[in-house]
């Protein structure tokens, strides 16, 4: 009897321990909430492909699950010189992923938990300091350039290295475009920002301007004096060169002409 009292006295404290820690019933729950191949998708290729949802920087991979497994795995192989080294069994697992019917779904699922924990761990975003890192107004914090060196967005065209933004957001979603925006996915950003990288929480200060601008493009609109007194003075040092620029000094060659026709 004793011993019986014993056994239940120390299996209700242990039940008792794990009610209040939560861990052992967190642990069973994360192992089945796990989706390697999706996780695997959405950290490696979100960035520049859709599945379901439209053209990025690189094709929407919906039509890829009809593909052969001879023909899609070499496919996904290539693009290892654009995300990395890839182990055949990371290889087949995406492999096997875009080839299920359910594949746009559990991306959109994977991209729902990503962002609520990316979230939790960052500041609110803010669209009015996403608004000045794109303009400029506020340096990145690892000295990259401002947004508008290279894209436009709503009605200013900054420059024409890289595509207008001002619909970005509701073509990618969010959790792709602060991947985009963090791993600089866009082949011009890869060069300007390879030793310049955007934070995360830059990247999700970013996002949320760019949010912003989709639902409302007049958000981009109003009077932005860094961007017009920079274009201003840049003009100005144009002209200024224009007309203080010296005179080339002449060729031996032209000197030579010149003398035989005075002769």
């Amino acid at each position: 009897m004793k011993i019986n009292l014993l056994r239940f006295s120390i299996s209700l404290f242990v039940l008792l321990v794990c009610f209040h820690s939560g861990k052992a019933f967190a642990i069973d729950e994360d192992m089945v909430d796990i989706d390697t191949s999706v996780q695997l998708y959405v950290q490696n290729c979100s960035g520049c492909h859709t599945v379901g949802g439209g053209e990025l920087t690189g094709p929407d991979l919906k039509d890829v699950s009809t593909w052969s497994q001879n023909d899609l795995f070499p496919a996904v192989k290539r693009m290892e010189k654009e995300v990395g080294p890839l182990t055949d069994e990371e290889i087949q697992s995406l492999v096997d992923f875009l080839k299920t019917p359910d594949a746009g779904e559990r991306v959109k699922a994977e991209e729902a938990k990503v962002s609520m924990k990316f979230l939790s761990q960052m500041s609110p975003a803010d669209s009015e300091l996403g608004k000045e890192l794109f303009f400029g107004e506020k340096s990145f914090e690892n000295k990259g350039l401002a947004c508008i060196s290279c894209h436009g967005i709503s009605d200013y065209q900054g420059g024409h290295l890289g595509p207008d933004l001002t619909g970005i957001y509701k073509k990618m979603g969010e959790t792709a475009l602060v991947s985009a925006n963090e791993k600089a996915s866009f082949k011009i950003m890869r060069a300007a920002y390879k030793d310049h990288a955007i934070t995360k929480q830059e990247a999700l200060h970013l996002t949320e301007f760019m949010k912003k601008v989709s639902e409302d493009p007049k958000t981009a609109s109003e009077f932005n004096p860094v961007v017009w007194i920079g274009s201003g003075l840049a003009l100005l040092f144009f002209i200024v060169l224009l007309f203080i620029r010296p005179k080339r000094k002449k060729s031996t060659r032209h000197n030579l002409i010149k003398k035989t026709k005075k002769g």
